[in-house]
Order: C-alpha cells, then structure tokens, then sequence
C-alpha cells in the first residue's frame, strides 16, 4: 500500500548503507596500532578452564577435521568468554597467535582496555578460515568496527584453536 512505501524505502537505504560499510572494512586498510587477537606466548597452566575435546570419529586414528559449524561455534564462544574472562578466551589460541604479543599480562591489559566487544552480522566458514566481524567498545574511545580472518587449526588434544588472526580492515563508528 501507499503508506509502506516510506518505510520500505527507509529499509532499503538503510541496507544499502550497512552494505557499503562492510564492503569498506573488506577493502580497508588494516595495520591500526590495535592487536589483531591480543595474545601471548606463555602456556596455560595445566588444567585451568580446559576446553573439552573435539571427539574423533569412531575407529579413526586421526584427529577428524572439524566441521564448519565447530569452527564458527569457536569463535561464537571465544569472543563471548571476552572482555570479562581472558583465562578461558586464552585456550582458544594457538600457539602461532599466542606468540604475536610479549605475553599474557599484554593479553589481559589490552582486553582491560575494551568495555565488550560484540558479533556483527554472520560469521563466513571457507575451510579453515573464519570471516568474523566485530565491534569493539573501548574504554574513553569511540567504538571501532573490525573485520578479521581468522585461520582455525586443531589441537593435538582435538581442541579447535584460533592459529592466526588477521585484521582486514576498521573504522572508527561515528557515535560514542
């Protein structure tokens, strides 16, 4: 009817320019002085907040790949388990992203500095890569939205693991 024509209108504009700020994140720059995934090199202590294994299938001998749903779950959970609880968000990373800080304490002290951070829009499974984008609400700044690649991997536990974090672009939201 007449009447819904302004409000379909508004919808699509609205879309539209939801669109045209994923496609920047894709095509943005990355490299902001923000880590990708803040992480460490030092182990976990034994048994603290261990994450169950993946279960093999049966009579297999090696570990099976996970499926595209355990990989998106991963993420899903590390990134809900942040900013409040880093010892456990800390078991979701591999060793190769836990060496791209100088240690844990850097890993708790850059997610101190972050109020939440939030899931926006679907999270992509090709593979062993997850594209995730996130909203990052830190302390006495302006949100930013962030696009990552993560490259997921598996423990020799069986646990699914974030190997590689890699930013493909950000920008800085308007409001605060």
């Amino acid at each position: 009817t007449p009447r819904w024509r302004p409000a379909v209108l508004l919808a699509a504009v609205g879309c539209l320019v939801l669109l045209a700020a994923v496609l920047a994140v894709t095509w943005g720059s990355g490299g902001r002085n923000q880590p990708a995934v803040a992480t460490s090199a030092v182990p976990p202590a034994p048994g603290s907040n261990a994450l169950p294994p993946v279960p093999a299938p049966p009579g297999s001998a090696q570990l099976a790949q996970p499926q595209a749903v355990q990989l998106e779950q991963t993420v899903r959970t590390y990134y809900e388990l942040l900013p409040e609880d880093t010892g456990a968000a800390w078991q979701y990373l591999g060793s190769a992203e836990r060496a791209k800080t100088r240690g844990l304490a850097s890993y708790n002290e850059f997610w101190g500095q972050i109020n939440q951070i939030s899931i926006r829009g679907p999270v992509t499974v090709t593979g062993n890569t997850v594209l995730v984008n996130l909203q990052f609400d830190p302390e006495n700044r302006r949100p930013t939205f962030e696009r990552y690649r993560l490259t997921m991997g598996t423990a020799p536990d069986g646990r699914v693991l974030i190997e590689s974090a890699s930013r493909l672009g950000t920008f800085t939201l308007a409001g605060g």
